[in-house]
């Protein structure tokens, strides 16, 4: 029985960490943030060339000390553009993915 329970508890951390994703990936190479302050997880991501933003901020409103407790890939958007050729009546499109960069979740104290 306690087997059964265990290899139950294994199953589902494994389908969790492959839906909810077990690590941070990304289109381009970002650096590893969680457990930076706010000011060093900036840096980082600046010296990479990496987009980023904040995703949500919790904790003391005076903002003085922010740690990064989460870090997210925030996928792609599609940019969609086009153009009319009037002389021969012909419309030219294109459709292009861009990457929305990095997500950080931080806590201040």
């Amino acid at each position: 029985m306690r087997s059964k329970i265990v290899g139950g508890l294994v199953g589902v951390a494994v389908i969790s960490a492959a839906v909810w994703g077990g690590g941070v990936a990304s289109a381009t190479t970002a650096p590893n943030v969680v457990g930076m302050s706010e000011a060093d997880a900036n840096a980082a991501l600046d010296a990479a060339g990496a987009s980023h933003s904040i995703i949500s901020r919790a904790g003391s409103s005076s903002r003085d000390s922010c740690t990064v407790v989460e870090q997210r890939d925030r996928g792609y958007h599609t940019e969609a553009a086009g153009e009319w050729n009037s002389s021969n009546h012909t419309r030219y499109s294109s459709d292009t993915e861009v990457w929305d960069g990095i997500g950080v979740v931080l806590l201040c104290n």
